[in-house]
């Protein structure tokens, strides 16, 4: 079930307006709804994959309030 436009709490000046809607051109390049016509290099893509990995291993815990690695960093 998805909710309605007219269900959201909007204001008052927003509300009967229509939203913008990229509309679908059966082009090779869809330059209007922003795609980058060039595909994420696979090593950057791999890098983007280790970096989640590493990173969904704490998901469940609290981060670091002291900001530790951060401040290392930037020392």
């Amino acid at each position: 079930m998805s909710a309605r436009l007219d269900d959201l709490p909007l204001r008052p000046d927003l509300r009967g307006l229509t939203p913008y809607g990229a509309p679908q051109a059966p082009l090779p390049v869809a330059l209007n709804v922003n795609e980058n016509t060039h595909p994420v290099p696979e090593d950057v893509a791999d890098d983007i994959l280790d970096s989640l990995a590493h990173a969904l291993r704490d998901v469940n815990r609290y981060p670091d309030r002291e900001f530790t690695a951060l401040r290392e960093g930037f020392a």
